[in-house]
């Protein structure tokens, strides 16, 4: 169902530059389009946590920058990609201040490929989540507005319920209110399935 909904993302943002194909006799302007949904870059950082706040150390937990990402999935025949790095607290601040330019930067630099803007969520009560915003001319504060509200590691660490499943719900419902409703992918759910623990706890 996740995958329908992308690709539906994918051939709307697309359909005006679709090349028509004969589909059992038919005229079809759908296309498989191959791509990434979850992409790191040199911001998804890790913190010098011996001073207050902590302090984002870029380029160490990921190394290449959002335009060369770009490049290398425009050489492996991608035609998508989704930015979507991930951080701890006032990483959302990060996203606005220095991917999306990054973002913008890389479209222009590489525009064959279809380049999203989200991030990966420390998603409450659970592990990680893609979050993938559709292209709109508030998809950064669409980011920042999640990431700052709800990824748990980015909100107060002092927030008994930043880490709830109440929390995740919360989210979800608020992105379900936005005009263009973002996209959410459960990743890597078996990760903590291990001795017999249920798939996708924390």
């Amino acid at each position: 169902m996740l995958i329908l909904m992308l690709r539906l993302v994918l051939l709307l943002t697309l359909a005006a530059s679709c090349t028509s194909r004969e589909v059992k006799g038919q005229v079809s302007s759908e296309q498989w389009l191959a791509g990434d949904h979850h992409v790191h870059s040199r911001y998804s950082v890790l913190w010098d946590r011996e001073i207050d706040p902590p302090a984002p150390i870029i380029g160490v937990h990921a190394t290449h920058s959002i335009s060369e990402n770009a490049r290398m999935a425009k050489h492996y025949g991608l035609s998508w990609m989704v930015t979507t790095d991930h951080g701890g607290q006032l990483h959302a601040k990060i996203n606005v201040e220095q991917a999306y330019p990054d973002v913008l930067q890389a479209r222009r630099v590489v525009p064959d490929v279809i380049q999203f803007f989200g991030f990966e969520m420390n998603a409450p009560g659970a592990d990680h989540a893609t979050v993938i915003v559709p292209h709109t001319r508030d998809e950064v504060d669409r980011v920042y507005e999640l990431e700052s509200q709800f990824d748990k590691r980015n909100a107060d660490p002092n927030d008994p319920g930043a880490d709830t499943v109440g929390r995740m719900v919360e989210a979800l419902t608020a992105m379900k209110e936005f005009p263009a409703p973002p996209i959410v992918i459960a990743n890597h759910p078996s990760r903590w399935a291990m001795d017999g623990d249920v798939y996708g706890t924390t």
